[in-house]
């Protein structure tokens, strides 16, 4: 997985209330909410980073976490990403 490219879909527009991130999906008309941690990972989606790439931005993000919670809490959060069709992968 570390090598996968995942890219947030083009058309995304990210509102900020409080502590949760709603991001307005105009193709499907559907609005979904993040925690800030899911959305700070869509916005490291742009298409030029490696998952590996991103879990090094989490990791000097949270350096206090295991590097194995990173990793699955990383794919887990992408995996959801993509089934919400927010971001595809090079897979």
């Amino acid at each position: 997985m570390n090598d996968l490219v995942p890219e947030a879909r083009d058309g995304l527009r990210m509102r900020e209330v409080g502590e949760e991130i709603f991001i307005y999906d105009a193709r499907d008309d559907m609005v979904h909410v993040l925690n800030s941690t899911a959305a700070m990972i869509l916005k490291l989606c742009d298409g030029s980073r490696r998952v590996a790439d991103i879990l090094h931005s989490l990791r000097s993000t949270f350096p206090d976490l295991a590097m194995s919670r990173l990793e699955e809490d990383l794919a887990s959060t992408i995996k959801e990403l993509e089934r919400k069709g927010l971001v595809s992968t090079n897979c």
